[in-house]
């Protein structure tokens, strides 16, 4: 035991020259993904009603970096890009190739590990809660698409280094500013937006977003970011409730019972959790969570691992996705519960290994749920109408988070294994009666598999 210490300062000794901790780390390479976990698109800003923007996050999932990204892409011209017999002829017997740095507007530094990533109502703010800090990264968007998240300073031109977000763009530890002295949790996995109009009535029009953040702890934390009312700048942590089900995964918000969703990777529960509002004074910062009765998967396997869950507020429908069976739960909202808070799951649809994340979207009239499943590297496509599978894709590395471009007919996958996107062609979807022949078109970015981290 006495040799422990003199080992330690040998040790030290040799590899002081070589790992300094002042250094800073080698800087993510611009115009590359590297593990991107999170795609996002804005709202429909273009000229043809579609998403104007693309957003990536990328994991630094290898730490080969010193922070991971957030990326804007220029959405039009990528589609663009694809619909070209000169760029991606449709007789070519592999998917045509994107460069991610032609499409590339700016991008920004954050920390690593993003839990998740949303865009706010108007497309003017992207927030991505980052699990290697702990925080709430957000980042401003302008008209052209740039990002920034420096506080007073400048939008760094294309051939500058990214920025690196500021402490003014991480919100979560304000135990001093916050009234109830609370502090986000320090593992974050999920993010969505609510417009705040949806949960307060009185609320003026376009006044900005509540945004929600799920940590794996079984926490929730609320954040408001007025951004018409009050000439707040940054958003605003109001309150964190815990004690929900560990291990959350999922995150939704129901419009029709509002009340906020979270899926377990450890529980039957579904955790349900309400806004109690001011409506006297209407002061949405003196809101404050509370839990409301769960609902529980049951008569499966066991039930214990969900991962996403959507709503359909027109047909009172809900759509949960469960890895323990691997299946796509379809759910009446409007029947009542089962056996004291057992959801009333109406049918299930099988899907493959790993089931990760899902999207609803609507093509062609028709309303679909496209599910990546990261074990089997394939994505799903499934006719939520009909209730039947109408695809599988299958070829990817490891398909995670999906965003659709329902205007352009067109899917993003971040193939995280792979290291780029992949992009589908959903306009087989919208020729009624057929089952769709799918496949991917194109890959942003040349895929760097890192098999050493399968």
């Amino acid at each position: 035991m006495r040799a422990f210490p003199h080992f330690t300062t040998v040790l030290l000794a040799i590899l002081t020259p070589a790992c300094s901790l002042d250094q800073a780390g080698v800087d993510p390479v611009q115009g590359t993904f590297n593990f991107p976990a999170e795609v996002a698109l804005s709202p429909a800003l273009a000229a043809d009603g579609a998403p104007a923007f693309l957003f990536v996050a990328n994991a630094n999932f290898d730490l080969r970096y010193n922070g991971g990204t957030v990326m804007s892409l220029d959405a039009m011209r990528i589609a663009e890009a694809i619909r070209d017999p000169a760029m991606c002829p449709e007789s070519a017997t592999a998917p045509c190739v994107l460069d991610p740095s032609v499409y590339e507007i700016n991008e920004v530094r954050t920390g690593s590990f993003p839990g998740g990533m949303a865009v706010s109502t108007r497309g003017d703010r992207i927030y991505v809660p980052i699990r290697s800090d702990g925080n709430l990264t957000y980042i401003d968007v302008d008209d052209s698409g740039r990002l920034s998240c420096v506080t007073n300073g400048t939008v760094p031109g294309n051939d500058a280094p990214p920025a690196r977000c500021d402490d003014g763009h991480r919100r979560g530890d304000e135990t001093i500013a916050n009234q109830r002295g609370e502090a986000m949790p320090a593992d974050p996995v999920r993010v969505i937006t609510v417009p705040l109009t949806a949960l307060d009535a009185a609320a003026p029009p376009d006044s900005g977003d509540a945004v929600i953040v799920a940590d794996v702890a079984g926490a929730m934390s609320f954040f408001i970011d007025e951004r018409a009312q009050n000439g707040s700048t940054a958003p605003q942590l109001i309150d964190v409730i815990s004690g929900l089900a560990s291990g959350l995964a999922g995150l939704a918000y129901d419009p029709t019972s509002q009340l906020l969703y979270g899926t377990s990777t450890r529980s039957s529960e579904l955790a349900r959790v309400g806004v109690a509002l001011d409506l006297q004074a209407h002061d949405l910062r003196r809101s404050f969570l509370f839990k409301a009765s769960s609902l529980f998967v049951g008569g499966l396997d066991d039930g214990r691992d969900t991962r996403d869950i959507h709503f359909d507020p027109a047909n009172q429908m809900a759509y949960v996705l469960s890895r323990r069976p691997e299946v796509l739960l379809v759910a009446d909202m409007s029947a009542t519960p089962r056996n004291n808070g057992e959801l009333p799951v109406e049918q299930l649809i099988g899907v493959s290994a790993g089931p990760s994340r899902l999207t609803v979207a609507t093509i062609g009239g028709t309303q679909y749920a496209f599910i990546s499943c990261y074990d089997a590297r394939t994505l799903y496509v499934i006719d939520l109408d009909l209730s039947r599978e109408v695809g599988i894709i299958r070829g990817f590395s490891g398909p995670f988070q999906i965003a659709v471009d329902s205007v352009r007919n067109l899917l993003y996958v971040a193939d995280f294994r792979g290291s780029n996107l992949r992009v589908v062609d959903l306009a087989p979807l919208t020729t009624p009666g057929a089952d769709a022949a799918l496949s991917v078109v194109a890959f942003v970015g040349t895929q760097r598999p890192r098999s050493e981290l399968h």
